[in-house]
């Protein structure tokens, strides 16, 4: 099922990598780690909005707060189990 809005050209491959490391934000108050990871996001062949979202993403992760973030998934991958339940 593809989500409102959502490109059908996004793999599930490309999906599971960005959950994986969008986690690992440094967020507001999270120190750098002294070996950061590193994402690179292939957007070759995709739209022009694709390579916008993955460079605004790479800009503003580490400043986007838990809410934000949460938000975010949560439009990628729908509300968590956790939230399904309440």
């Amino acid at each position: 099922m593809v989500a409102a809005g959502a490109d059908p050209e996004f793999g599930a491959s490309d999906l599971r990598l960005l959950q994986h490391h969008l986690g690992r934000g440094r967020g507001v108050g999270n120190p750098r780690p002294a070996v950061a990871p590193r994402v690179v996001v292939d957007t070759a062949g995709l739209s022009p909005k694709a390579t916008e979202l993955a460079n605004r993403l790479a800009e503003e992760i580490g400043d986007l707060n838990e809410p934000t973030l949460d938000a975010l998934l949560s439009t990628l991958i729908g509300p968590s189990e956790d939230a399904a339940k309440e």
